[in-house]
């Protein structure tokens, strides 16, 4: 079967369960190193491009990230409770576009990254529930996965929580799955790697550079 496509209506809602963890209790070290990230890129935000700047959500609270951790069954990853705390992901207005990291994708708050995080899991439950040829684990999508960003297309960057991953970094596509390769070394460096790119102007990856529109709000063009 074609596994990039499900009936959703067929499968039932995924369960979350216990977080694998104590919570969200998150290094003061990962916290000053997020929030300096943050700040930089605020910074620069406010100063030229103040209608993106606008569209970062306000913090998280712990609570709503230890409900989100127990919805989906799995412990967020240090970066990723920092980076809520400090914003709850950005969202669009009816006249700008929110604030997105040079992947072109969209930091997500805490409620959307439950609700990927469940229908992604019922993709992949339907997937391999119609594969008899066996549905290789992970290859579109695995329950440990936990989205925190997206393209608004059906793609998603994740942390891969499973047992031994070290919470790295993969990009989970619509169409042609799961790649690990040349993603962000974890969250801090991505939003390090954005600062410098805004304050130097020089492209993300050698390919994506920043640019502000008449309307002061934040785009990245592809070189």
């Amino acid at each position: 079967m074609d596994k990039s496509t499900v009936d959703k209506s067929t499968v039932d809602e995924p369960a979350g369960g216990e977080p694998a963890g104590d919570g969200p209790a998150v290094d003061p070290r990962v916290v000053e190193r997020i929030d300096r990230a943050w700040q930089r890129i605020e910074t620069w935000l406010a100063a030229h491009a103040p209608a993106t700047a606008a569209t970062l959500a306000p913090p998280a609270t712990v609570d709503s990230i230890a409900a989100a951790e127990q919805a989906v069954g799995v412990a967020f990853p240090a970066e990723l409770v920092a980076s809520l705390l400090r914003h709850n992901g950005a969202e669009s207005t009816s006249t700008v576009s929110a604030f997105t990291l040079p992947t072109i994708y969209e930091p997500m708050s805490v409620d959307r990254i439950v609700a990927a995080w469940r229908l992604r899991c019922r993709i992949d439950d339907g997937a391999r529930a119609g594969d008899g040829d066996g549905f290789a684990d992970g290859w579109w999508w695995h329950r440990r996965y936990v989205p925190f960003a997206e393209d608004g297309r059906g793609d998603y960057q994740f942390f891969d929580q499973r047992d031994g991953a070290g919470s790295r970094i993969g990009e989970a596509a619509r169409v042609d799955g799961v790649n690990f390769a040349g993603q962000p070394a974890g969250l801090a460096d991505l939003l390090e790697r954005t600062a410098t790119a805004l304050e130097t102007g020089e492209p993300f990856n050698g390919t994506w550079r920043p640019v502000v529109t008449d309307a002061g709000e934040l785009d990245w063009t592809w070189e």
